[in-house]
């Protein structure tokens, strides 16, 4: 359970408001337990915030669970395998470019993502501004579009920085510059890489995270804005500890590097170009391997909605949880392994989400408060669980501001309802009433409801 992540939403607004603003926080790297019940004690921020409102359990990031490839989910509604950006680091043969994060200028390039269309570009398309704050992708020409401002992210935003950035996207949103801002904040995830997810420098980090919280709900406040403003705090996936003195699977032990024209990440999910005349030898070397799995193209479960990527690589390896792919260890220094190497799949590969509705108790008596939390969910997830509610946030965001989603967005998914939507005849986000569909959640149908979020209309 440790890759499992959080989704939290605080509404400060009156039923009645149309169109509201939009808020959002990406918090790379945050597990959902960081936040339990025993660590909500020394949160207040955080305890605050879940008491306004309801709380679900699970959903179900996208395959592979690193930063990019759900960066995107989030944001546009499709699966990885269609909006093609499928992990942090990726080559594209045609043109012999590379994406590698955080240190190439190629990783800009709209070759890597103009497969889908994000939420930022929906609503500048239809004229709406949008302000990103060291948001991944903010600078890049998408589509022909860039959003109306973007605070570029250039190296690990300090805890100013991110105060700052509060402030001034509220004070956007205040005096009507934004109508959605965005904001992303990585300390939380990089001291979980160096130290581990429960570190005391990563524990530090989220107090730091809490007071931002606590700040930001008085500045809010202050500013008139609880009226007019959803603010959603959501991570891209969770952490978990490794071995990497032991469980590690190194693959020069196996196969001949040289008989390999790329190779590309390292961790729980590494991309492998062979040599053609040697990809079955390398293949069958390597299902040989214990604590992996070996995928050609053709052979990777439909079920992780991976497989029809332009940028997958003809073999994929997938260690076991708890496992690391490499191609030698010697090559890193403990503190590298230790910064990328916290991060593993569940048996799975199908990760579980803490999904919080965090809700301001409203202000008509005429509507009954929102229950503490939702039903309990199953905490296991069937590997064959087609469902993938990351997916669902984006389209659902988009019509509550007002936008449209792109074509081939589904908005029918009963599992995405149900982290949306109240129980007691209050739409939580969209302003209307809904029922509960489905006791179980996935990630597929979050970013639909990202879009759903701009439609606006009263409490009934």
């Amino acid at each position: 359970m440790g890759c499992s992540t959080i989704l939290v939403f605080l509404t400060l607004l009156s039923f009645a408001s149309a169109h509201r603003k939009l808020l959002l926080f990406l918090l790379d790297g945050f597990r959902f337990d960081y936040i339990d019940d025993a660590e909500l004690e020394s949160l207040p921020g955080f305890r605050d915030i879940i008491g306004m409102g309801v709380k679900v359990d699970y959903m179900t990031p996208d395959f592979p669970s690193l930063s990019y490839p759900n960066y995107y989910t989030l944001m546009t509604g499709r699966h990885c395998e269609v909006h093609q950006m499928i992990g942090n680091y990726m080559w594209d043969p045609k043109t012999n470019v590379s994406f590698d994060i955080g240190v190439n200028k190629e990783s800009l390039l709209p070759l890597w993502w103009n497969g889908s269309e994000p939420l930022w570009v929906t609503m500048t398309k239809e004229k709406k501004n949008v302000f990103m704050y060291y948001w991944p992708g903010c600078e890049v020409e998408i589509l022909g579009v860039r959003p109306s401002y973007c605070r570029e992210y250039f190296s690990v935003p300090t805890d100013q920085n991110f105060a700052d950035a509060i402030s001034d996207a509220l004070e956007a949103l205040r005096n009507g510059s934004a109508e959605m801002a965005a904001v992303y904040y990585e300390r939380i995830d990089v001291e979980g890489h160096h130290y581990g997810p429960w570190s005391e420098q990563r524990k530090s980090a989220l107090k730091e995270l809490d007071k931002a919280m606590s700040n930001m709900i008085t500045q809010i406040k202050n500013k008139g804005l609880q009226h007019d403003v959803n603010v959603l705090l959501f991570s891209d996936h969770g952490m978990t500890d490794i071995s990497w003195t032991d469980k590690v699977i190194e693959l020069k032990n196996y196969i001949n590097m040289s008989d390999t024209i790329q190779m590309k990440d390292r961790g729980p999910v590494v991309s492998l170009w062979p040599v053609p005349e040697k990809h079955t030898e390398i293949y069958q070397k390597l299902k040989a391997v214990e604590h992996m799995n070996v995928y050609n193209i053709q052979d990777i479960p439909e079920r992780f909605f991976y497989k029809k990527g332009k940028f997958v690589s003809p073999l994929t390896l997938v260690a076991e949880e708890g496992w690391f792919i490499v191609e030698c260890k010697h090559i890193y220094t403990r503190q590298s392994w230790l910064q990328n190497s916290l991060l593993t799949y569940s048996k799975s590969h199908l990760h579980l989400l803490t999904h919080l509705d965090l809700m301001q108790q409203p202000h008509s008596v005429t509507h009954r408060k929102l229950p503490a939390e939702l039903p309990s969910l199953s905490a296991h997830v069937s590997s064959t669980h087609q469902g993938n509610p990351l997916c669902q946030l984006s389209p659902q965001l988009g019509r509550a501001r007002g936008c449209c989603p792109p074509p081939g967005i589904s908005s029918s998914s009963g599992r995405v309802r149900a982290a949306f939507c109240s129980f007691s005849a209050l739409s939580v986000l969209g302003g209307r009433n809904t029922e509960i569909l489905s006791s179980e959640l996935s990630f597929n149908g979050v970013s639909e409801q990202f879009r759903s979020l701009q439609e606006g209309g009263s409490g009934e």
